[in-house]
């Protein structure tokens, strides 16, 4: 259900979403699940911007391949960049699990029509899946139909 007036809703990250860019008319970014990587080092994970009346708040990452490639996260947001996440391995029924922990003040949210890039530093070549977990908030601007 959409939100109503002075309402928000709430759901997890979208796909199409996380491949919105403001700046344009269209869908584009670098948003997918799965990442071929062909070079170890740091590579772009996810290049996006937030929609006007849309948050994104970021708990951690569920990785569904049996092999971890990743060592660090790094996140920037707007012009705020995030201190490096070392990467610590959780098993949990085949795959990983990552929840990043911030202190009050830090927590990884993307205000409205905000840059967030997320970088990720690889030690292994090879496809990784990386599947975001956190949430959305949005809020429904009143929709008015006028005649003329």
């Amino acid at each position: 259900m959409l939100p109503g007036e002075n309402q928000f809703g709430i759901c997890p990250l979208r796909q199409n979403e996380m491949a919105n860019d403001v700046s344009a008319t269209t869908l584009s970014g670098s948003y997918t699940y799965r990442k071929n990587v062909t070079a170890t080092g740091w590579r772009s994970m996810f290049n996006y911007s937030t929609r006007k009346d849309v948050l994104h708040a970021f708990a951690g990452f569920k990785i569904t391949d049996e092999i971890l490639r990743i060592l660090q996260f790094r996140f920037e947001i707007g012009d705020r960049l995030y201190p490096i996440l070392d990467v610590q391995e959780a098993k949990d029924w085949g795959s990983f699990a990552i929840l990043i922990k911030e202190d009050a003040g830090s927590e990884l949210i993307a205000e409205p029509e905000k840059r967030v890039l997320i970088r990720a530093y690889f030690d292994t070549t090879g496809f990784q899946t990386l599947v975001p977990l956190g949430f959305q908030l949005y809020k429904r601007k009143d929709l008015v139909i006028t005649e003329t």
